[in-house]
């Protein structure tokens, strides 16, 4: 379920952006945001309810998530204070992987819902940081997906993937 919402949240959040139309000045609402403005594609006028399709799941499907969110960074919380904390390069990289995401994590369903109830306790603003928030966690999955990968595969080579599944 996590894998499965957790893309569909961020992508819509990156729709969501594009459909701000950003090149246009005054639309964007995040800044200059530097390389992270690299859309290839306008935002379709039609049909007229694409925004709100795109919006709606992202805040019903980000809400949604919120308890396994919440499961799974229980479930992994004793791994954060492992000692010795570091043993190889390999392993610092996978921390620093993992704090980036949880920490992003927390930031981005914090500050999502609580923009959902329009409270607005901090003093910057939301659409930056949201939007950059997105960008550290998308970079930070991707590290800690890519590092995982061998031992993802060294263990469904030992093991059926049918097995996993059930």
């Amino acid at each position: 379920m996590l894998l499965a919402g957790i893309p569909i949240v961020a992508v819509t959040g990156f729709l969501s952006y594009a459909a701000y139309v950003p090149s246009l000045g005054a639309n964007n609402l995040v800044g200059d945001p530097g390389i992270l403005d690299f859309y290839v594609f306008a935002w379709p006028t039609s049909p007229s309810w694409l925004y709100a399709l795109t919006q709606g799941l992202h805040v019903t499907v980000g809400i949604a998530l919120v308890p396994i969110v919440l499961v799974k960074l229980w479930a992994t919380m004793p791994r954060l204070f492992e000692w010795p904390p570091v043993r190889s390069p390999a392993q610092a990289l996978e921390r620093l992987s993992l704090a980036l995401l949880v920490g992003s994590t927390l930031f981005q369903f914090a500050t999502g819902i609580l923009n959902a109830q329009l409270y607005y306790p901090w003093h910057f603003s939301f659409l930056a940081a949201h939007f950059y928030g997105a960008w550290v966690f998308t970079a930070a999955f991707g590290l800690h997906a890519a590092l995982k990968f061998p031992a993802m595969r060294r263990s469904l080579r030992e093991r059926r993937v049918l097995d996993e599944l059930r």
